[in-house]
Order: C-alpha cells, then sequence, then structure tokens
C-alpha cells in the first residue's frame, strides 16, 4: 500500500514538471550566434614593397600636413639651420613624398596595441623612471626593423640641460669680465632677426666665453661674433647616451648580413620615416634654454621629430658606432645634410674630402631617399658653394 502511494505521489509529479516546461519559452542559440565580435575591423595588408606614397592612403590628413615645414613669412633670412626647402624639395625627382613608412589605418585601439604587426614609426612610453622608446620602419632592403632605445629621465634631462645656454649665464659670465671696463661695459646678448645668434661680447670676455660655448656644445666664431652647434663634438659627446639603440642596430645588421651600405641605409631610414620631420625650436617653450635650432640624439629620439640638422646629428651618432663608416656633414644655405665613405655605385651623387669620395645622404625625410640621392635643391646648392663638417 505503501509503494503504491509513493508511486502515485511520482507520477503526480512528472506530469507537474511537464506542464511547467511545455510552458515556458525555449530557446535555441545558433552557434554564429554565440560569440559577438564588436569593435574589430579587418586589418589592411601592410605595404610590403615601398611606404604608402600618396596623402590619400592615410585616413589621418592632418598627420601628413603636420610633416611639412612651415614657413613664415616674418621671420626673414634663414639660417644655415633653418631648413627652409618645403619636404617635397628633399626628394630626388621621381622619388615619391610619403608620411611614416609602414602606416596603417586605424584600428579599434586595443586591437592596434596587441597585433604584432602594426608598425607604429614612433612609439614612446616613460615607465619607472625611464624612457622607453621603439621606432619602426623598412630599411631600403625592405626588411621591416624594429628598434629600442631606454635612458633614464633624470640622464635624459641632464643631458638636455648641458646642452646650450640661456641668456642670464651669458650675461653674468661677461659681467665678470666688463665690471671694471666702465664706459666699455656693453650688453652681453643681442639677437638678430636671421635665425642664429650674434653676440656683442667684449673683447676680455671673449677666451671665457669660446670656452663656456665648448662646454654647451656649440662654437663661438670670435671674429664674426656668431654662435652655432658644435655637430661633431656633440656627435662625439652624444655618443655614449644612444648605445642602447646602436646595440639594436648592430644586432639586426648582423642577423640580415649588412654590408657597410644598408648599415648607412638603415639608419638613414629611420631617420626619414621613423622621426617626423617637423621644425626645431631655437629655444625651448619655456624661452629660457637657447637650442640653436637644434636638438640632442636623444632629445629627437624621444620626442619624435627633429629638423634636417637635427636628424643629421642623429644619424652621424648612431654611425659612429661603425668605424669603417666615417661622416662628414654638408652645410648650405638652409639645408643640412651628411655624406659617408660607402663604395660608390653607379648614378651615387659624391662629395670629395681629401681626396676620397663621399656617397650623400638627405637625412631630413619624410621622403624614402635611399644612400647616393639627394634633393635636387641640395645638389644646386652645392654648386654655389657648401662647409664640411667632419664627424
Amino acid at each position: 500500500m505503501r509503494k503504491k502511494y509513493i508511486l502515485i505521489i511520482a507520477i503526480s509529479a512528472l506530469i507537474s514538471a511537464a506542464e511547467r516546461l511545455s510552458a515556458a519559452e525555449i530557446k535555441i542559440i545558433a552557434p554564429e550566434q554565440a560569440i559577438k565580435i564588436s569593435g574589430m575591423e579587418q586589418m589592411p595588408e601592410m605595404h610590403k614593397s615601398r611606404p604608402p606614397v600618396h596623402k590619400d592612403d592615410y585616413d589621418d590628413s592632418d598627420d601628413f600636413e603636420k610633416t611639412k615645414p612651415k614657413l613664415n613669412p616674418k621671420q626673414g633670412k634663414k639660417s644655415l639651420f633653418s631648413c627652409q626647402s618645403v619636404v617635397e624639395n628633399y626628394a630626388p625627382e621621381g622619388t615619391k613624398i610619403n608620411d611614416f613608412f609602414g602606416r596603417i589605418k586605424k584600428t579599434d585601439k586595443e586591437t592596434e596595441e596587441n597585433t604584432e604587426d602594426v608598425c607604429i614609426p614612433h612609439s614612446a612610453k616613460k615607465k619607472s623612471m625611464r624612457h622607453y622608446v621603439t621606432l619602426c620602419f623598412n630599411n631600403f632592403n625592405n626588411d621591416k626593423l624594429k628598434l629600442h632605445f631606454s635612458i633614464y629621465e633624470s640622464e635624459y634631462d641632464r643631458a638636455i640641460t648641458k646642452y646650450g645656454y640661456r641668456d642670464i649665464e651669458l650675461k653674468s659670465l661677461c659681467d665678470t669680465f666688463t665690471s671694471s671696463f666702465g664706459s666699455d661695459k656693453r650688453d652681453a646678448v643681442s639677437m638678430q632677426n636671421n635665425g642664429i645668434d650674434s653676440l656683442n661680447i667684449p673683447q676680455p670676455c671673449m677666451p671665457k666665453a669660446i670656452e663656456f660655448f665648448a662646454q654647451r656644445g656649440i662654437k663661438l666664431d670670435p671674429k664674426t661674433y656668431k654662435i652655432y652647434p658644435d655637430m661633431p663634438n656633440l656627435a662625439r659627446r652624444e655618443k655614449e647616451s644612444i648605445q642602447t639603440l646602436a646595440a639594436d642596430l648592430r644586432k639586426e645588421a648582423t642577423a640580415h648580413k649588412y654590408s657597410n651600405r644598408d648599415i648607412a641605409g638603415a639608419a638613414l631610414a629611420m631617420a626619414q620615416t621613423a622621426i617626423r620631420y617637423a621644425a626645431t625650436p631655437m629655444k625651448k617653450k619655456n624661452g629660457q634654454q637657447n637650442y640653436l635650432g637644434v636638438y640632442l640624439p636623444i632629445h629627437a629620439i624621444v620626442e619624435g621629430h627633429g629638423d634636417c640638422d637635427t636628424k643629421s646629428l642623429l644619424v652621424a651618432t648612431l654611425l659612429s658606432y661603425w668605424p669603417s663608416i666615417k661622416i662628414i656633414g654638408i652645410k648650405v644655405p638652409g639645408h643640412y645634410f651628411l655624406a659617408a665613405s660607402l663604395t660608390p655605385e653607379q648614378g651615387d651623387e659624391t662629395v670629395t674630402y681629401n681626396g676620397q669620395k663621399y656617397v650623400v645622404m638627405e637625412p631630413a625625410g619624410p621622403g624614402w631617399v635611399p644612400p647616393g640621392k639627394a634633393a635636387p635643391s641640395s645638389i644646386s646648392a652645392m654648386k654655389q658653394g657648401y662647409e664640411i663638417d667632419v664627424f
């Protein structure tokens, strides 16, 4: 009897559950609906042979426009360090102008950060009081290279402040020499409008002033009273500060079995396309430090931009780690570029110095211009005369 009662209860429970199940809404999720992907776009294929060559290749036209140096008609005569030519004139005839090599269309930020194939020309971050920079570019062998650089923030700040000078420093320096000369005392600093500092320094102050500027990486001409960056001295002085970048380039050069021309080309392509072209100010933004229009190599790497002489200094300093590659700097009115002791190839533009031929190189960019090629404006300017810096 008891078993029969339990059986009746069990049957009743099953009938009740069946009724509830038939009344419920049952949804079947198709496999393709189970995972919804949002915010993802198909990645465009990376350029395999050359940089993008048209402005329309980019989805951010502002970046393209920012690479062009803006000429201010009110600035008057340009200095040797102004790079007055427009960017398009840097590339030889037939060479296309591009923004940054390896640039691709923007995707979701998270996707961009997690995709190894994305080549961001310049990426920088600061972590644990240290600057970390990655430079991504293609050299003239079409190898995609990523070079890494790091420097402690304190070391970076110290290097920046020991280059250039402050007006108050120079005035104080010269006042110590002129205070006893009565009516002969003159204002120590007189800025002219031609882009180069012309200093009004009393002769008793000249030796001390020359020594002061030499310590700051600057040359003072005692005849013309003009000052300008001492490029070869800066390259020697700042060599150690970019050793992490040089070590990465050496590793790539060894892996790819690069020749001297390939190494020089890699340094050149890096400056042209991974460092954005932008005019370098004569003074720091706060109006205190006079840079004379040139950034140190570490400054250009961390900030990610520079003009013709800044980029030339960066390339010359980097290549100083290869003693077999000798570098000279070429100064023409409004522009600065380099030449290297490479074996000339057919069609190369060369400069002869001390009986040796040097192959020209245009670091300014953003044109992708290999060693041996130079802007027509550069070649034309050289025919009118030029000065040589020996690095």
